[in-house]
């Protein structure tokens, strides 16, 4: 092999030796998602505090504000909507009469009474803001009726909701202002009751994020409620906060983890208390990459619903409202409640299996009534994608069997679930599931690459002298250090969770674009650098610096941007820079400071050595 091919190629050989080390480590320790808390039994909840027997009997003083007729153009056709804007009298608040702001939506040529969806908007937004999902609604023959809850939009005489009401329980749960979001809809149902084109056996509640909570809520102790439709939300509130989830930053600032007040609010308002209660056909929509509900919160509540379930997850989709829900729902609701075409079923059922390849996770999904059937499945590393396949189907009796396989790179943890759709496109899911699989590539590459590197040694084609580990040892050191502040806490949110940056990775990577890509390219950065010590000292200096500085800015935008979240919903007194930013940040000066050092101690002995000082009378 010509010198010149040598440098370059051990330098890629202690990479991919390096590189298989970490992803083996991997393998071992790293399994996201990770669960937080696990939701507490029963007995431990209370929803005996409700009793909403006003609400279904006290005048609603209904204050007519206009009426229009717009035409809505559904491609195939110009559908005139009627919108109805007026307000109700929801309660008395403080000695202030609690007024809401609502709108009913409906066709101009409705016959007899239809099937209604009451719709529940989510924390520091108005029904104004879904006006698209509305009019899809009504458009579709559903008559639609949106609410600004208490303390939103244009509702009068209760305290804006901001962290510090949303969910104040100091004063027992009548002070939060989500019981009198719970209230105001119960409200909203008694009215929609007395309206001669509502069929009152077919209504729904829907809502998302702050109104999903409110949804599961209101279903769980309102009879009148035939369907529930959240959007955007899970129970395990405990689970969500200690995940340092945005969950926390419209919890009121002074609760802590182990305070009284906080375990009263999971107590009185955790969604999986009423999920567990709920009785009603459910249509549950939600994202797998969700900043505020961790996907563990969200398959802890999928799994607490005893009702009869309807899932619709998207892979890679965080804390926001799809266009294509408002299909899903009056898909939905036409099977419900109007006797349309069934919706697609889907079993699924896997085995994990060892073959040469490693681990693999063979899924199987019977189905019915589907035209295409995707497998979407992430692996166990903090901020991983979702792989999304299409599965291969044969014909068995009634039903199709569609099969695939997974097997991801690294071993580990693997989270999966089947997307069926039928022929217009409308995607229902399966529940999530979780196994073990993983391929041998990294062991694999880990063995080949010690032995190459062993030989490489033993025909001394590189060897490790004591000036080498001298002058190495500052950037080893350095890069230790930065890969420590990657696994050390990097936010802390006071009294709730620390985040180190791999679990800002698992949490939060999806919303800034990072997952997938971001700590493969900064782990395999790290190993090139250390490899680089084998020829190339300087210029492995020069290539940290110009990683580490990128990197930094990353980190310290990340911060900002969490910081700034939290400020934007009044909390931002709750997050601080914890351990892992300074030990981060010391390495490249560390390294700095070292290499000075040790580059001036080894410049002064190859001058002693030159001027005739024996080398054993110098001490480095």
């Amino acid at each position: 092999m010509k010198s010149g091919m040598k440098e370059p190629l051990t330098v890629l050989l202690i990479t991919i030796f390096l590189a298989s080390i970490i992803a083996t480590l991997f393998t071992i320790g790293l399994h996201y998602p990770e669960r937080r808390a696990t939701a507490n039994p029963e007995s431990e909840y209370d929803t005996s505090f409700w009793n909403i027997t006003e609400a279904t009997s006290l005048p609603l003083n209904v204050n007519n504000i206009t009426t229009v007729i717009k035409d809505y153009d559904a491609h195939t056709e110009v559908i005139p909507i009627i919108e109805w804007y007026f307000s109700y009298e929801s309660e008395t608040f403080q000695g202030e009469t609690v007024r809401i702001n609502s709108v009913i939506l409906r066709r101009e040529n409705i016959s007899e009474p239809v099937p209604t969806i009451l719709f529940l908007h989510g924390y520091a937004e108005s029904y104004s803001g879904h006006f698209v999902m509305l009019r899809e609604l009504a458009a579709a023959g559903f008559v639609v009726m949106g609410i600004d809850h208490p303390g939103s939009g244009n509702s009068t005489g209760f305290p804006e909701i901001t962290p510090y009401t949303f969910l104040n329980v100091t004063n027992g749960p009548q002070d939060a202002s989500l019981y009198h979001s719970v209230w105001a809809g119960a409200r909203a149902i008694t009215l929609l009751d007395s309206l001669s084109y509502v069929n009152d056996n077919a209504i729904v509640v829907s809502g998302n994020s702050m109104g999903a909570m409110t949804t599961f809520i209101l279903s769980a102790i309102d009879f009148r409620v035939d369907g529930v439709v959240p959007m955007i939300a899970a129970g395990n509130l405990l689970n969500s906060i200690m995940s340092g989830s945005l969950i926390n930053s419209v919890v009121e600032p002074s609760y802590t983890i182990d305070s009284d007040e906080m375990r009263n609010m999971i107590k009185w308002f955790d969604p999986i208390a009423y999920a567990r209660i709920l009785t009603q056909p459910t249509l549950m929509l939600f994202g797998s990459s969700d900043e505020f509900f961790p996907i563990i919160s969200m398959k802890d509540t999928v799994e607490a619903i005893n009702a009869p379930l309807t899932l619709s997850i998207r892979p890679d989709w965080g804390h926001g409202v799809h266009e294509s829900w408002s299909r899903i729902i009056a898909k939905w609701m036409n099977t419900q409640f109007l006797e349309g075409h069934l919706l697609p079923s889907v079993d699924v059922s896997f085995n994990e299996q060892i073959t040469l390849q490693g681990g693999i996770i063979s899924v199987s999904a019977n189905v019915t009534d589907a035209s295409k059937v995707w497998l979407c499945w992430r692996s166990g590393e903090p901020g991983a994608v979702w792989s999304i396949s299409e599965m291969r189907g044969s014909n068995e009796g009634t039903s199709d069997i569609y099969s695939s396989d997974i097997i991801p790179w690294t071993i580990g943890k693997v989270s999966f679930f089947v997307i069926v759709a039928q022929e217009d496109s409308i995607q229902f899911s399966s529940a999530i599931q979780t196994g073990n699989a993983g391929s041998v590539l990294a062991p694999l590459l880990l063995i080949l690459s010690s032995l190459s590197f062993l030989i490489l040694i033993k025909k001394g084609e590189w060897r490790l002298s004591k000036e080498m580990l001298a002058r190495e040892a500052p950037y080893s050191l350095g890069m230790f250090m930065i890969g420590s502040g990657f696994v050390m806490p990097f936010a802390v949110i006071e009294g709730r969770a620390t985040l180190s940056v791999l679990e800002i990775m698992e949490m939060f990577g999806n919303t800034f674009h990072l997952s997938g890509w971001f700590l493969p390219f900064f782990f395999v950065s790290i190993c090139f650098v250390l490899a680089l010590s084998a020829y190339r000292h300087r210029v492995q200096f020069k290539v940290a610096e110009m990683l580490w500085t990128p990197l930094l800015i990353v980190l310290i935008i990340l911060f900002i941007i969490l910081s700034a979240v939290f400020g934007f919903f009044g909390s931002l007194v709750l997050v601080s820079i914890g351990p892992g930013g300074p030990v981060f940040l010391a390495g490249i000066i560390l390294m700095l400071i070292l290499d000075r050092i040790v580059r001036k101690k080894l410049e002064s002995r190859i001058k002693h050595i030159r001027e005739g000082i024996k080398p054993e009378d110098f001490r480095l």
